[in-house]
C-alpha cells in the first residue's frame, strides 16, 4: 500500500515579506495548476525556483504544499483458532525514504485475534513506533546520504503544521507546544515557537492492547510507554506512561459503560480521569 497526503492552499497566519525576494506573501496557491502540482508531487525547483511568480520561495525551491505519507506492508495468516496480522508502515516527507536514510523509522504492528471465543481474551495487539531517525540530523539537498532532519509534520510556511483544531493528525504521540508540560518549556527555552508547532516528533513508543469478554462484560486495556526526544533543533528527554481501561456491561435494554485513564511522566502533567455512563439503543 501507498498513501499520500498534502496540506495546501489557504493563507499564512500573518502576511509576510520574503527577505530574499521582497515579495509580500498573503496567500498560497489554490488554482488548478497548483492542484495538479500537489497531486503529482512534481518538483517546482526544476522549473526555475526563484523565477516562479506568485509562489512562496519555500515552495519554489521544493513543492507546492506540505506533503507526507507512508508506504505500507501487511500480511494476515489465518489459522484454525486465531488470525495473525502483521504490518509495517514506513514514513516519508521528502527524499529520505527514497534513499533509505530514514528506513529505521515507522510503525510495526502485530495483532492476534482468537476465533469463536465466548469468554476470555479475544484480541492482543502490540505496536512499536520509531520516529527518532528522520534521515539524520543534517539536510544537504545535493548529497543523498545527508537528506535528513525531516522534522516530521512541521513545515516552513504552513505554521499550523499537520494539525486540525489544535490536534495533531495521524498519530497522537507527536505533540504540539501547547500540549506539553510547562516544566519542559521553561527548562529548554522553547516558548518562542508558535503554540501549534509540533515540538515533539522524535519518539519511541510501545503500545499493548488487550480485549476480551466475561459473560455479559466486555473489556479493553491499553498500556502505552513512550520515550520523547523533542526535535533535532530543540532536543529534550521525557518519558511518558499512559493507561486506559474500558469496561462495558450488557443489561437487557441498557449498557453500563465505564473507563479509567492515567497519564504519568515528564511530557504531560500527571492526569487521572474516569467516566461512567448508561447507554440505550433505540433502533
Amino acid at each position: 500500500g501507498f498513501n499520500h497526503q498534502v496540506q495546501w492552499g489557504g493563507y499564512p497566519i500573518k502576511p509576510y515579506t520574503e527577505k530574499e525576494t521582497g515579495r509580500l506573501i498573503s496567500n498560497f496557491g489554490n488554482d488548478f495548476k497548483t492542484y495538479l502540482n500537489v497531486v503529482t508531487g512534481v518538483s517546482l525547483n526544476t522549473k526555475g525556483g526563484l523565477a516562479l511568480d506568485g509562489v512562496p520561495l519555500n515552495e519554489a525551491w521544493n513543492r507546492s504544499g506540505n506533503h507526507l505519507g507512508t508506504v505500507d506492508f501487511a500480511t494476515e495468516i489465518n489459522f484454525k483458532h486465531f488470525d495473525l496480522f502483521m504490518y509495517r508502515q514506513s514514513i516519508y516527507e521528502d527524499g529520505s525514504l527514497f534513499f533509505l536514510n530514514n528506513i529505521n523509522d515507522g510503525l510495526f504492528g502485530l495483532s492476534l485475534s482468537r476465533k469463536n471465543i465466548h469468554k476470555g481474551i479475544t484480541k492482543v495487539c502490540f505496536e512499536y513506533l520509531n520516529t527518532t531517525n528522520q534521515g539524520g540530523s543534517r539536510y544537504v539537498d545535493d548529497i543523498s546520504q545527508l537528506r535528513g532532519n525531516d522534522n516530521y509534520f512541521n513545515n516552513g510556511i504552513y505554521e499550523n503544521a499537520w494539525t486540525y483544531n489544535k490536534n495533531v493528525l495521524g498519530t497522537p504521540l507527536m505533540t504540539q507546544l501547547n500540549q506539553i508540560n510547562n516544566g519542559l518549556i521553561s527548562k529548554y527555552i522553547i516558548s518562542d515557537l508558535p503554540n501549534s508547532y509540533i515540538i515533539n516528533n522524535r519518539i519511541q513508543g510501545y503500545n499493548i492492547s488487550i480485549s476480551g469478554k466475561v459473560q455479559k462484560m466486555n473489556f479493553t486495556a491499553k498500556v502505552l510507554w513512550s520515550y520523547n526526544l523533542g526535535l533535532y533543533g530543540t532536543p529534550f528527554s521525557a518519558n511518558q506512561f499512559s493507561f486506559l481501561q474500558q469496561i462495558n456491561y450488557q443489561l437487557p435494554k441498557y449498557t453500563l459503560v465505564s473507563s479509567l485513564s492515567v497519564d504519568k511522566g515528564d511530557l504531560y502533567a500527571n492526569n487521572l480521569g474516569c467516566y461512567f455512563g448508561i447507554r440505550r439503543t433505540l433502533f
